[in-house]
């Protein structure tokens, strides 16, 4: 059975702040701090011994009339809506004078990480 995560299955984006690599056995993408931890070979131990749940908070005021700002907003909230990424807190402002929304997000995305300090990883698992 298929997860709404699942739509963004392979997705690579510098907006992640590293590599991501996907697994579906996993709820959330594992993010890779170096490239040092494509090396080791993953086993179902992992997740409760050298994986941990991780969350990179980010804060941003949109203004929803720049095409950039409306496509970035868009994309924290369908990963949003789909369960990876979780909105803490928004405030929507409209100018008047300028007749366009502004709103200020503040979202954390979630991801699995290594624990320093242990192996690397190899996400090509069978």
């Amino acid at each position: 059975m298929s997860r709404p995560i699942d739509k963004f299955y392979g997705e690579q984006d510098s907006r992640h702040g590293g590599e991501l690599v996907w697994n579906k056995h996993f709820m959330f993408p594992i993010r890779l701090s170096s490239s040092e931890e494509r090396n080791r070979i993953i086993d179902h131990t992992d997740l409760e011994q050298r994986l941990y749940l991780a969350g990179t908070a980010g804060a941003r005021l949109f203004d929803l009339s720049k095409p950039d700002d409306h496509e970035y907003y868009l994309w924290i909230k369908d990963r949003a809506i789909n369960g990876w990424f979780v909105i803490q807190h928004q405030e929507h402002h409209w100018d008047d004078n300028a007749k366009n929304m502004l709103v200020y997000l503040e979202w954390f995305q979630l991801y699995y990480q290594f624990v320093r300090g242990t192996d690397s990883f190899n996400p090509f698992m069978p």
